[in-house]
């Protein structure tokens, strides 16, 4: 079984944003949220080191926060934090291809530019 470090790189990076938001800020919301979603994050990179063919958690974790993430840069227009999120999802979703083919990056895809054109 391959351990999933690219997953487990793009939970620690969110887990690091809410705790970054959070010093800098103040912002609890951000810390809930960073600590939240970074734990399902690796709670999906584990889930795909021991089943390359569970990437459900990690796929539901990652689109979500796409989604968030897009809009919320997509509204202020500020790469850092939420420009970084939308981007690294979107490069992510190589592991789910392996498992469902083109679809999850034509879904991608369509959320990010979703996101981006203010429909969602």
């Amino acid at each position: 079984m391959a351990v999933d470090w690219l997953g487990f790189g793009y939970a620690a990076l969110v887990t690091s944003g809410g705790l970054i938001g959070y010093a800098k800020a103040g912002s609890v919301p951000s810390l809930a949220a960073g600590l939240l979603f970074g734990s399902f994050a690796g709670l999906g990179a584990y889930q795909l080191s021991q089943d390359p063919n569970n990437v459900w958690i990690s796929l539901i974790t990652s689109g979500t926060l796409t989604a968030v993430m897009g809009t919320r840069f997509y509204n202020s227009g500020k790469f850092m934090p939420a420009g970084l999120i939308a981007g690294v999802r979107s490069n992510k979703c190589t592991q789910e291809e392996k498992v469902f083919g083109r679809r999850i990056r034509e879904v991608s895809l369509i959320l990010i530019a979703s996101c981006l054109s203010g429909s969602l």
